[in-house]
């Protein structure tokens, strides 16, 4: 079963960068056959993580292993075929999780 993954705002491909070394390292056979979608929202970081991928993994962008949907995840209407990882780094990097609120008008 080859390796499928959906990344959500990978930025300029550095997570995925990493992750295909290892596997390109570890488990060629994994390597050639994983399937890696990337839905980045911003044109500049979809070009650049398109750069990264043709650099470090041309072969899998030329085989249609690696794709590139430049837009929202919201209108994502692509269909990824059996299980799938979804990740979302920078999402999560990007939460209000660490911010502080206060209904009083001083600031923290």
């Amino acid at each position: 079963m080859p390796l499928r993954v959906l990344e959500i705002g990978p930025g300029t491909g550095t997570f995925a960068d990493s992750c295909l070394d290892f596997y390109k390292n570890y488990d060629l056979n994994m390597y050639r056959n994983c399937e890696y979608t990337f839905c980045e929202i911003s044109p500049q970081l979809a070009e650049q993580c398109e750069q990264t991928m043709r650099q470090n993994h041309k072969q899998l962008l030329d085989e249609g292993r690696i794709k590139i949907y430049n837009g929202s995840i919201m209108d994502f209407d692509r269909k990824i075929d059996g299980s799938c990882f979804v990740v979302g780094l920078e999402i999560l990097d990007n939460m209000p999780h660490d911010r502080l609120f206060t209904t009083n008008r001083q600031s923290i």
